[in-house]
């Protein structure tokens, strides 16, 4: 059965063809992967890393995914009307417009301390959000994609600290190509994937260079050891099923 929570943890990558689906937790790669249950348990402490939640019983959510639904058409899926409404709802519902330049210096870390605070637990429904980065905007996107029949990546950079820890983006299939979109900067717009503009967006490569510089938390990365044993986990071990059947 497929761990979709685990995946993003281990490979910071959520492939079209795996949705999120009910209770998803979105775990960044300095905490070690556990159950829900674990991991609401962990103390919350002053700039800990939140787990994201996605639960369809939540409220908020589902008001959310009604409005995309009643956005995005079924004919219109897949071409760039689609993304652009879902888009401009995810960044509204998340804050709206952040200026390029204006994002680095963005903290949104209170409004999730606070929630932490409230629920008494690092883990807290993402829809109860009301600004975020593109991390939570990301996840939100690939949430409501999953639920209205759009198909979308969630992807996860490298950084782990600095401006653009965890910065995270979706590739859509969009009017026949493969493009990223934009949540954050200019909501709706896409840019085809590779292209200079999709590399800006995304914070890799040459775009990268102002996270090195950047201050911010430090976080132990779970051991070799146990992103190893996730990783078993995660594949499956061949040889017990080869020696059951």
């Amino acid at each position: 059965r497929a761990f979709p929570s685990g995946q993003l943890w281990y490979t910071g990558e959520l492939p079209m063809t795996l949705p999120t689906g009910d209770d998803f937790y979105a775990v960044t790669s300095d905490v070690p992967l556990s159950d829900l249950r674990a991991l609401a348990e962990l103390p919350v402490t002053p700039n800990a890393p939140t787990v994201l939640l996605v639960r369809d019983a939540d409220a908020e959510f589902n008001a959310l995914v009604e409005q995309a639904r009643t956005a995005l058409s079924p004919a219109a899926l897949g071409t760039g009307s689609a993304v652009s409404a879902l888009a401009k709802l995810v960044s509204d519902a998340m804050g709206g417009v952040i200026g390029y330049d204006e994002y680095e210096k963005m903290d949104f870390a209170p409004e999730a301390q606070a929630l932490m605070e409230q629920h008494g637990s690092r883990v807290i429904p993402l829809a109860q959000l009301r600004t975020g980065g593109a991390r939570e905007r990301a996840l939100l996107f690939k949430a409501l994609a999953d639920r209205c029949g759009l198909l979308a990546t969630l992807a996860t950079g490298r950084n782990v600290r600095g401006a653009h820890a965890y910065h995270s983006w979706n590739v859509v299939a969009s009017d026949g190509e493969l493009a990223v979109v934009d949540l954050l900067h200019t909501p709706g717009a896409t840019f085809k994937l590779g292209s200079d503009q999709a590399r800006r967006y995304q914070r890799i490569d040459e775009f990268a260079f102002s996270s090195l510089c950047s201050e911010g938390p430090v976080f132990e990365m779970p051991s070799k050891e146990y992103r190893a044993r996730v990783r078993a986990h995660l594949l499956g071990d061949q040889r017990s099923i080869a020696a059951a059947m």
